[in-house]
């Protein structure tokens, strides 16, 4: 393995070692977030379901259609906002896959280097 290969690869370790604990608090926040659009979700559909159920029923002097609508295009973003979300965990679990087997491998190759010298 060349000198410059060798600093590169030090050089990604000791960004990744710095970057992990970050990396890590922000996907458990990120869950945080997600755990709690799921509620205000289902509680978005409750009280749109209240609200039709309520128009419905009585005559109400407001016309709560237009706020019905605003809460479906509210859940709506939240799904969409959910999904990236769900998008951007599954590339992070992904690199950590990928730096876990790149270490596995580097370690084998240098490991295989020092056996055959």
């Amino acid at each position: 393995m060349s000198e410059d290969t060798e600093k590169a690869n030090l050089l990604a370790v000791g960004i990744l070692d710095v970057l992990s604990p970050a990396v890590k608090e922000v996907d458990t926040k990120v869950n945080e977030v997600r755990k709690s659009q799921v509620v205000l979700s289902d509680q978005i559909d409750r009280l749109a379901a209240e609200l039709r159920g309520l128009s419905d029923k009585q005559r109400v002097p407001v016309d709560l259609d237009m706020y019905i609508e605003k809460l479906t295009n509210s859940r709506k973003r939240i799904v969409v906002v959910s999904d990236i979300l769900q998008n951007v965990q599954w590339r992070v679990a992904n690199l950590y896959i990928e730096e876990g087997l790149s270490r596995r491998c580097r370690s084998q190759h240098d490991r295989m280097g020092q056996i055959l010298n």
